[in-house]
C-alpha cells in the first residue's frame, strides 16, 4: 500500500510541475509579445518594426514604408 501512496504522490507533483511550468511559459511568451508588437501609427493592426529614417528613405511615404516594412498588402 505503501508503493502506491508514493506512487500517487509523484505523479500528483509531476503534474502541478508541469502545469506550474505551462503557466510561467505562457506569461513569459505574453510578456514577449507585448514587447515586439506595437499598434501601428499609419495603419490598421500590430505592427513588429517602427518606420524610421534608416529604414524608411528615398521619398516612399512613411503609410507605404510602413505596410512593407510590417507586410501587411
Amino acid at each position: 500500500m505503501g508503493f502506491v501512496k508514493w506512487t500517487a504522490f509523484i505523479n500528483v507533483f509531476v503534474i502541478v510541475a508541469y502545469m506550474q511550468t505551462l503557466v510561467i511559459k505562457g506569461i513569459i511568451e505574453e510578456k514577449e509579445y507585448k514587447r515586439t508588437h506595437f499598434p501601428c501609427t499609419y495603419i490598421s493592426g500590430v505592427c513588429t518594426v517602427k518606420v524610421t529614417h534608416n529604414n524608411c528613405s528615398g521619398g516612399t511615404p512613411e503609410y507605404t514604408c510602413e505596410r512593407i516594412l510590417n507586410e501587411k498588402f
